[in-house]
């Protein structure tokens, strides 16, 4: 042993070494981050990040000077050099992922923030490009879409603006008909080739490619002038249904129309002052899930036949205090096999308090459903023909 570095006074639960330098970064469970170095074993520098997130892993990323860390967000620390000798920790503003998603084939996180996006390789943690600029300076993002099969990403602006860039090289590939307000979600069609944009403007726009180069894109339907022209701010997408939900967080309507035809089938009423906080289709299963303020989960079983929608609630879980702003539908099934059972999938919830938690279906499903109160409960026997 040729010496030791003493210095925490809690346990240490990650380090790093920084490459090309005879330094060394630590955590310990009281947030408390040291930099170290190797040559005297003496304590640099010490960053109390008590009271922030809690800190599970670091990755060092010289190459751009600068140290990652991994909690329920990434945080970039810059290293900064001290007249040539050391190497400090200087914080910088912390990176807020807006979207998160995954590309299997090139081992790629794709990490959308507020003012770039981040490709970074899972397998060793760096990153691989940042791609900015690509909105105008009075622009901010307020949506994203990547688009797997076509390698290329959907951004929504608070301007209306829906553009779509190029992953390889950050170019601009096609320009959408805008919204006149801000985009508030992306959905992609893959299989039509069509985006299904929703925004605050009240409006829902369905847009196809057409063939041929330069890339282009063509209104083919809308929706327009919902929930009293307020803004949308939830949509779902099930093309194995073909219906389009949405919701509007200063309505306590969920709207349920045919994705073909863009006509409303159904209403989904939530009681006074409750609103929707986030939508998912479990398809195969006939499923509806939403979450609200309440907070809650609602189960909706729906029955379509061709231009009918028959819709009844199955189920209500609270949640206390934990309030749902995301909902994940996990499919553990062959891809291919499009109709989806109950004991073929769980649902992933994430928290505005920063948790996750599962809901397993197939476990729920087992329990007697109790009919909810009439004086407190969700109207979802509105049919339209």
């Amino acid at each position: 042993m040729k010496g030791k570095l003493i210095g925490h006074e809690s346990l240490i639960v990650t380090f790093v070494a920084i490459d090309e330098t005879p330094m060394v970064v630590s955590c310990d469970d009281r947030q408390k981050l040291k930099v170290w170095d190797l040559r005297s074993y003496k304590c640099l520098q010490t960053v109390d990040f008590s009271g922030r997130a809690a800190i599970r892993g670091l990755v060092s990323l010289v190459d751009v000077g600068k140290i990652a860390l991994l909690g329920n967000r990434i945080e970039l620390l810059t290293l900064d050099c001290d007249g040539g000798r050391n190497k400090h920790l200087k914080t910088t503003s912390p990176v807020c992922a807006m979207r998160v998603d995954f590309e299997p084939l090139q081992h790629e996180l794709i990490v959308f923030t507020k003012d770039d996006l981040r490709l970074y390789d899972v397998r060793t943690g760096r990153i691989k490009h940042i791609f900015t600029g690509y909105l105008q300076s009075e622009e901010e993002p307020s949506a994203y879409r990547y688009i797997h099969d076509g390698r290329i990403f959907a951004v929504g602006s608070s301007q209306g603006e829906l553009r779509l860039y190029s992953k390889e090289t950050g170019m601009l590939v096609a320009q959408l008909e805008p919204h006149e307000g801000d985009i508030s979600s992306i959905m992609y069609d893959a299989t039509n080739r069509m985006f299904i944009s929703a925004g605050w403007d009240s409006n829902i726009l369905i847009q196809k490619q057409n063939k041929g180069k330069p890339v282009a894109y063509e209104r083919i339907r809308s929706i327009r002038d919902n929930f009293d022209k307020k803004e949308v701010n939830l949509m779902e997408l099930s093309l194995y249904h073909s219906l389009i939900a949405a919701g509007c967080s200063r309505d306590g309507n969920v709207l349920i129309w045919d994705y073909t035809t863009a006509k409303l089938l159904a209403a989904v009423n939530l009681p006074q002052s409750i609103e929707p906080t986030a939508l998912g289709f479990v398809n195969g299963a006939g499923i509806l899930l939403v979450a609200d303020t309440t907070p809650r989960l609602l189960l909706l079983k729906f029955e379509r036949k061709l231009n009918k929608l028959k819709i009844g609630v199955w189920m209500c879980i609270p949640f206390k205090k934990l309030v749902i702003n995301h909902l994940l539908v996990d499919i553990r099934t062959n891809q291919k096999q499009l109709r989806t059972t109950i004991e073929q999938c769980s649902v992933y919830l994430a928290h505005t308090t920063g948790r996750v938690s599962e809901v397993d279906l197939p476990e729920i499903s087992k329990l007697p459903v109790e009919p909810l109160p009439k004086n407190n409960s969700y109207s979802a026997e509105r049919q339209i023909n």
